[in-house]
């Protein structure tokens, strides 16, 4: 009786062991977050994680200006190499000689990794909006899109990450074929400070409309392993063709 228990209790204690080696090694993964840069990481959720990332940015295009609250995405694994993406509504409020306010669409969408490859890994994203936002501020269209994503690791503390996409959106006057890339060049300051400058353009955002540039950079600060803590700021480039003069903003994300 006495062997029966103690090779029990090496069961249990070999058990035990295996779940905090797990627990210790998730715990052990740096927070990777798919904010404030434009650019999408290749990187999916650890497995059996949730992260949210949320924020809050302010835009100036001429007399025309608007504040986005919330930029909520939620962010679920989905097993080693996928994770599903659900972006809540945020609340807009916009300013143009008048005042406009209410929800944007929500959004639903997935991250596959095509490649695991530990310095160069390869994403697939594919997402959609839903017609769920308010009439006065939101496209409220079906919007399908597609990203491929991938990131580089040019030394042991400079990272290079690159976007091209596709997708078929419509902001009123119809839908159109829009085509963008968006390159981040990513730098460890320390070891809980990071920083990012990047550029991304798209081919059009309107029906019949010019080619649109942005450059973007900002910061980003892990509180704790599981939190972080981000600021950005980012100028159009577009001689007042259309689009934001300049941008800013605030963020946070949150492993579970």
């Amino acid at each position: 009786m006495k062997h029966c228990i103690s090779v029990v209790g090496l069961l249990v204690l070999g058990c035990n062991s295996d779940c905090e080696a797990q627990v210790q090694a998730q715990e052990s993964q740096p927070l990777i977050t798919d904010r404030p840069d434009f650019t999408e990481s290749p990187q999916t959720v650890p497995t059996g994680r949730v992260q949210i990332e949320a924020g809050v940015t302010y835009e100036r295009a001429g007399n025309a200006r608007q504040t986005t609250v919330g930029e909520t995405l939620i962010r679920v694994a989905a097993g080693k190499r996928a994770e599903v993406r659900i972006g809540v509504p945020s609340y807009l409020v916009a300013r143009d000689g008048g005042r406009a306010t209410g929800w944007d669409d929500l959004f639903l969408g997935a991250k596959f990794a095509l490649s695991a490859h530990e310095k160069h890994p390869v994403a697939l994203l594919l997402v959609t909006t839903l017609p769920t936002g308010s009439r006065r501020v939101a496209p409220r269209t079906v919007q399908p899109e597609a990203v491929l994503a991938t990131e580089f690791d040019l030394t042991e503390k400079v990272g290079l990450a690159i976007n091209v996409g596709a997708g078929r959106p419509n902001e009123g006057s119809g839908a159109f074929n829009q085509y963008f890339g968006s390159a981040s060049l990513g730098f460890d300051l320390c070891e809980r400070v990071g920083a990012y400058a990047e550029v991304y353009a798209f081919n059009r955002t309107e029906r019949g409309g010019s080619s649109q540039k942005y450059i973007n950079g900002g910061f980003t600060y892990a509180l704790k392993p599981d939190v972080q803590l981000d600021a950005r700021v980012g100028f159009g480039l577009n001689n007042d063709v259309g689009g934001p003069d300049y941008f800013y903003g605030v963020g946070l994300a949150r492993r579970f």
